[in-house]
């Protein structure tokens, strides 16, 4: 008596394991070509599974003839194939909406040789940016604005203190309170305190506070404290707001007020900080303190 053969399972139930996801999920293969989806892919398509199943990835989100790496867009897929287990970029993809950013995670999923031929998708709007223009936010297509926008997704998951660098324009405080609208600190306060020109008069009342509980340092609490251009901090004050940041003092004394734990620290320069650090003009101790991420 024979063994029977595996049968392949088909493209519904794949699709049908794919609906207990709730995100917008689709299994492509090594060829670019969409295997399964589920409903809710579909829907996010405007298209019945049929219309989608068997045709390349490109064609079916981008309505593009060519694959993305060729065409100047980072390609997860190869990514993956070039040995990343998993992979995250953000696509402008074409929907039931128009176009608009989509972040898209894949994974693979190596056969039983460890070679990959199936890759997992799943499918994340994007829904603090726009492709077409509007009075705030975040607005952009190319391919080096969707970088920032994946930068952006995968920072704000987390709590660690960010520093955002750019030339002056180019929207680092758009960036800075992005992050906290997409973070898990989004229902706190975004106060914002900015450097450029500060005198220590200044420095000591709009930062530190006058008073016991006031300051954009204790207005923080519960949300982000966004320091705007730090790189213009002369050395004496920033030893105090490294002081600060670290023990809660003000003026030398303990403030009783709410310790850097208490807030998320965004802090943004027009200057690589890590330059200004080996020519002595910012402090390396601070630096460590307000920039995890870059």
């Amino acid at each position: 008596m024979t063994a029977s053969r595996p049968v392949p399972p088909t493209p519904d139930l794949l699709g049908g394991v794919l609906d207990a996801l709730p995100e917008a999920a689709v299994l492509i293969d090594a060829g670019r070509r969409i295997v399964a989806a589920n409903a809710a892919f579909a829907a996010r398509l405007a298209r019945r599974r049929a219309e989608i199943v068997g045709r390349p990835c490109h064609e079916v989100l981008h309505g593009r003839s060519r694959p993305c790496d060729p065409t100047g867009h980072r390609c997860p897929l190869e990514a993956c194939r070039a040995g990343e287990a998993a992979c995250r970029v953000v696509h402008i993809h074409d929907g039931e909406r128009g176009p608009h950013h989509v972040e898209v995670r894949l994974r693979s999923i190596p056969d039983r040789s460890g070679a990959s031929e199936h890759f997992l998708g799943v499918l994340a709007p994007v829904p603090f940016a726009s492709v077409e223009p509007r009075r705030d936010g975040l607005v952009g297509r190319s391919e080096a604005f969707n970088r920032v926008l994946a930068e952006v997704r995968l920072v704000a998951d987390g709590d660690a203190p960010v520093l955002v660098v750019g030339e002056p324009g180019t929207g680092k405080q758009t960036i800075a309170r992005t992050i906290h609208d997409v973070g898990p600190r989004a229902r706190g306060p975004f106060a914002c305190f900015d450097a450029t020109g500060v005198s220590e008069a200044r420095f000591e009342r709009e930062l530190l506070g006058e008073n016991e509980g006031t300051g954009l340092i204790a207005a923080a609490a519960g949300g982000t404290l966004c320091l705007a251009d730090v790189d213009a901090l002369p050395p004496a004050l920033q030893s105090r707001l490294l002081r600060a940041l670290e023990s809660g003092d003000r003026g030398g004394r303990e403030t009783g007020g709410p310790r850097e734990a208490a807030f998320r620290k965004i802090a943004t320069s027009t200057r690589d900080l890590d330059a200004l650090v080996r020519d002595g003009a910012f402090r390396r101790e601070l630096r460590l303190r307000i920039a995890a991420l870059t």
